[in-house]
């Protein structure tokens, strides 16, 4: 029962990440855990957005907090199975939010 929630949680944010505010993010759909890694486009930085999220209520990991190099500089590392599907709506809506802010100055 818990490994369908989370698939129906991934298929959540999956459809969440087809919308205009996550435009130019890539990511692979995971073949277990319960993470999905989303790279950012090119210019923003993973660190710079999260300053920007927690301000909004919101968090993720920098991808260069799970591992060394600069290439993590552009990733974050977003939980499906913690949140609930509602939680998870607003979170993805939020993040979502600061990356248009964000880009939006650029």
């Amino acid at each position: 029962m818990l490994n369908r929630e989370y698939k129906t949680r991934l298929k959540l944010m999956l459809e969440l990440l087809k919308r205009p505010g996550w435009k130019g993010c890539q990511y692979n759909i995971p073949q277990g855990g319960m993470y999905l890694w989303v790279q950012l486009p090119e210019g923003l930085d993973s660190g710079a957005l999260l300053k920007a999220a927690l301000p909004k209520g919101v968090s993720f990991l920098p991808g260069s907090l799970c591992s060394t190099g600069v290439q993590d500089q552009r990733y974050i590392r977003l939980n499906f199975s913690h949140p609930g599907r509602d939680e998870l709506l607003l979170g993805m809506n939020l993040i979502s939010e600061a990356i248009s802010e964000f880009t939006a100055r650029s």
